[in-house]
C-alpha cells in the first residue's frame, strides 16, 4: 500500500474525525507475534517520481520456539 488513500471516519477518545482522499497505511493484525524490537521507515514523497515508494523494516519477532531478526529494503515503482 505504497500511496493508499483512504475516505471514512475515526473515533477516538470520544471524537469523530472524518476524511476524505487521506493518505493511509493499513498493517496486518500481529497478534501476540508482534516483534519485540522494530523498525519501519516509509516515504513515497519523490520529487518528480510520484510513483516511486520506499520502505525499510525489520525486528526481533518469536516464530514457535525461537527468535529470529528479520528485515526488508523495498522499492516499489
Amino acid at each position: 500500500m505504497a500511496h493508499g488513500i483512504a475516505t471514512g471516519w475515526i473515533e477516538w477518545n470520544g471524537h469523530t474525525y472524518e476524511f476524505t482522499n487521506a493518505p493511509a497505511y493499513s498493517e496486518k493484525n500481529w497478534g501476540g507475534a508482534f516483534p519485540q524490537k522494530w523498525f519501519w521507515l516509509n516515504c513515497n514523497s519523490f520529487f518528480e517520481e510520484s510513483d516511486l515508494a520506499f520502505t525499510a523494516g525489520g525486528g526481533k519477532r518469536g516464530v514457535l520456539w525461537l527468535m529470529e531478526e528479520v528485515a526488508m529494503v523495498g522499492i516499489h515503482y
